[in-house]
């Protein structure tokens, strides 16, 4: 039997759809990396795509691995990258095959180990809902993410209004960040400042995984911000914040203190 029209276009939307998920899990990748992204592959093919030319739909609609998006748009990578490191298997190809003559005459130890199977579970500390957000929380919403991407440019150690001006945001979203680096908290001596921090630890056979939003690192004892559109009441809240206690605690001695921060009422609240 053929395949229907049909049949080919839900067939030609599930690849769309699955190629789309791959961009968007590939996006997310890059954009997670600090300083470099190391990236493991075989070879790219000899063509060259101009770097002003577009890549055809085809092309992109045969996409079926990260190579292959990386492949097509590889020319306007290479001022980006930096080779190190060929693998292959000619060095291999010329070993000599040893044949052994003959039983070993050497005895050999046997010691049976029993390792005990043990299941570990993953667990990403996030406190996410799906829920249907007014107007005003939609703006705020966006007010929320703006103020992530803005703490990244911000050094406390520079004069903080400089630097306001210098990033050209609207006056509320200035006001905001006026308000939050105002707090007492601030005011104190901060050795460090870690933001967007991603981290991954283990405790009780549980894999934690997440990224804390912000940790300052004070002579005593360090401080965690957690960002939040309005409530601060949530009981997972405290799970979240006591997972990225837990993973502080980990690595370093020093006392932990973890705090809430309401976007849309200026809170800050102690957990």
């Amino acid at each position: 039997l053929k395949d229907t029209i049909l049949k080919k276009l839900l067939k030609q939307r599930t690849i769309y759809e699955e190629i789309s998920e791959r961009l968007r899990i590939f996006y997310v990748a890059l954009t997670r990396a600090k300083e470099k992204m190391i990236i493991v592959s075989s070879n790219f093919t000899d063509e060259i795509l101009e770097s002003e030319e577009k890549i055809d739909l085809n092309d992109k609609l045969n996409y079926k691995s990260f190579y292959d998006i990386l492949n097509s748009i590889r020319d306007i990578l290479i001022p980006y990258t930096k080779p190190t490191l060929h693998l292959g298997t000619k060095d291999y190809e010329k070993t000599k095959v040893i044949n052994l003559k003959g039983p070993s005459t050497k005895k050999v130890e046997i010691r049976e180990v029993v390792v005990k199977k043990e299941k570990e579970v993953k667990e990403i500390a996030s406190a996410s809902e799906l829920k249907l957000y007014t107007k005003e929380e939609l703006e705020y919403l966006e007010l929320g993410t703006k103020l992530h991407e803005y703490l990244e440019f911000i050094d406390l150690k520079e004069d903080l209004d400089s630097q306001l001006d210098l990033l050209n945001i609207e006056n509320n979203l200035k006001q905001k960040l006026k308000n939050f680096y105002s707090l007492d908290i601030f005011k104190e001596k901060i050795l460090n400042i870690y933001k967007e921090l991603p981290f991954s630890y283990s405790s009780d056979n549980i894999l934690y995984q997440g990224i804390i939003d912000l940790v300052l690192e004070l002579v005593d004892k360090f401080v965690i911000i957690d960002f939040k559109l309005s409530n601060l009441e949530k009981k997972e809240y405290i799970r979240q914040l006591s997972i990225y206690k837990g993973f502080i605690k980990s690595i370093s001695e020093k006392y932990v203190e973890t705090y809430l921060y309401s976007i849309m009422n200026e809170e800050l609240k102690k957990v």
